[in-house]
């Protein structure tokens, strides 16, 4: 599990390839200093990965490590078997645990 996640983000300093700016990058990072969650919701290829990157550099520019982020893409076929909040706290535990 932590090979897969470890595919999908940059926790050894790599550079996240952020794309064209978005207007609602803005929003989401406005919100990073509340205890909610975001959710970025959309169609397929509309630009949500890429606003989840554009934050995630961001939030490390601001100073906080790259172990600070973590990218679950429940479209990796190793993760989409079981998809459930099971799988989202396994997730969850082994980022926390190992990361």
């Amino acid at each position: 599990m932590l090979e897969v996640l470890a595919r999908w983000n940059r926790w050894d300093g790599g550079e996240w390839e952020t794309g064209i700016p978005r207007r609602v990058t803005e929003k989401v990072l406005g919100t990073l200093h509340t205890p909610e969650v975001v959710c970025l919701v959309g169609p397929r290829r509309s630009g949500k990965t890429t606003v989840l990157y554009q934050v995630a550099a961001a939030f490390r520019e601001s100073g906080h490590p790259p172990t600070a982020v973590c990218h679950i893409n429940f479209e990796e076929p190793l993760l989409a078997v079981d998809l459930g909040t099971e799988l989202l706290e396994e997730c969850y535990r082994i980022f926390r645990e190992r990361v």
